[in-house]
């Protein structure tokens, strides 16, 4: 049902700035380690393209990041999560990591 709700309200949603979006999900990103007792390390890149993300585009990226670092609170055996974004020729990468097994 969540995953229901989720799609229904990114269908609403208007397009969001890159930088709009990269605050919001660090701020989630960063609500959870802390809660979790894991220290977050977040990189971005710098500065980021002036560019906006459909909402659809925001939606499954965020639903990305959020598996992404689940996995990694739940099987990870570490402290620490790091989050690191890049922009290459128009393309945004994503990379997570942590310092478990």
């Amino acid at each position: 049902m969540r995953d229901l709700r989720d799609i229904l309200t990114a269908l609403e949603q208007s397009p969001c700035a890159a930088q709009e979006a990269l605050d919001i999900w660090e701020a989630e990103v960063r609500e959870r380690c802390i809660s979790n007792d894991f220290e977050l390390e977040w990189t971005s890149p710098e500065p980021l393209p002036d560019s906006d993300f459909s909402a659809r585009q925001r939606h499954n990226i965020g639903r990305i990041l959020r598996e992404l670092v689940s996995n990694a609170l739940r099987h990870c055996g570490g402290d620490i999560i790091r989050v690191a974004w890049g922009c290459e020729d128009g393309y945004l990468s994503l990379d997570v990591s942590d310092n478990g097994s």
